[in-house]
């Protein structure tokens, strides 16, 4: 009798230690902020031509556009007077044939972006003195369409096509590893809603092994190894929400938009995070998480303005966002210090 009492405490006490350290994986926190930082425009566009992406590059800004024949500009440090190189869309070797995706891991040395329509990652490679750009570019042909483009020295990390899977892909060994979303749905959607409901922005970081998603649909980051283990999952709030499908739009257009930005450095993960009503809202406010490359919450900045999208310097001093203005017909880039909120 004795032995089986001794069994049963054993087992339970087993399940109660793995079930702790799961717990010890999904983080709860709250859309209270600890800093207000007002963000100040910098640059102003025509209402013609809208900022489709934007990276810091050692100390050159690079801003990819939609509707215009230079698909790219670059920008000494905060001068944007005058642009230092734009690429122009074509097939020529230094031309770029549009659409493409910034790599948001960001190489301090090297512009690298993914040209859709042709498969190709491009680079533009940079001297010390910042007057000549060097091009070179590459097919991929190993791996599935993708979207969220993130490239390091050994790994390109993405979305597939149908937005279901992260993948990582090792260049060297051309082994891909791919892994389901999480976390799972409360409801039932059916396949053309699962694509929208899956998007997210997707950030990694070779060094650290680590791909933070943060969702556009859902409330919650999640924080991946690179093997797809997932190693940790924030909630912004006290419960997971999933929007309710609707009965003629499949993108949910009326449901709510969380995360629309990410961006990092060596140190952290900076998500932007809307709330917003809809893909059609205005927010006077959104707010900006922090957190270490392995989940953990560093803090949460509060700042104004209609900000979509966020890159920022390599170490740390300043934020840039793409703000829409104007009912969205005009996008500028405005400029969020962090001098003073960041631990040293």
């Amino acid at each position: 009798m004795s032995k089986i009492f001794i069994t049963i405490v054993f087992i339970s006490l087993t399940f109660l230690s793995c079930k702790d350290k799961n717990d010890d994986k999904i983080c709860s926190i709250s859309e209270n902020y600890e800093f207000i930082v007002e963000s100040k425009r910098i640059l102003e566009m025509d209402s013609l031509i809208s900022i489709q992406d934007i990276v810091i590059i050692d100390s050159l800004t690079v801003i990819t556009y939609y509707q215009s024949d230079t698909v790219l500009r670059i920008y000494k440090n905060l001068d944007f007077s005058q642009s230092m190189h734009n690429g122009i869309q074509g097939n020529g070797p230094k031309d770029i044939i549009p659409v493409v995706f910034l790599n948001k891991a960001v190489d301090f040395d090297t512009i690298s972006l993914f040209e859709i329509h042709a498969r190709r990652i491009k680079k533009i490679f940079l001297n010390k003195t910042h007057t000549c750009f060097d091009y070179t570019a590459e097919f991929v042909r190993d791996i599935m369409p993708f979207i969220e483009f993130n490239e390091t020295k050994n790994y390109i990390c993405g979305l597939d096509v149908e937005r279901r899977n992260i993948f990582t892909y090792n260049k060297h060994t051309q082994v891909i590893i791919k892994f389901d979303y999480y976390p799972k749905p409360d409801r039932k959607y059916d396949d053309e809603r699962l694509i929208f409901l899956y998007e997210c922005e997707l950030i990694a970081n070779e060094q650290k092994k680590s791909i933070c998603a943060a969702m556009r649909c859902i409330n919650s980051i999640v924080f991946y190894n690179f093997e797809g283990e997932i190693q940790k999952t924030i909630v912004i709030g006290d419960k997971l929400k999933f929007p309710a499908p609707h009965p003629v739009y499949l993108d949910f257009a009326h449901e709510n938009i969380y995360f629309t930005g990410v961006t990092s450095t060596a140190n952290y993960v900076y998500c932007l995070y809307r709330n917003a009503a809809s893909v059609q809202t205005i927010s006077d406010s959104v707010l900006i998480f922090v957190f270490s490359w392995e989940g953990e919450h560093i803090t949460t900045i509060k700042t104004n303005g209609n900000i979509w999208n966020i890159a920022v310097s390599r170490y740390d001093e300043y934020i840039l966002g793409k703000s829409c203005r104007n009912s969205f017909s005009s996008t500028d880039i405005v400029k969020i210090p962090l001098e003073g909120i960041l631990p040293k």
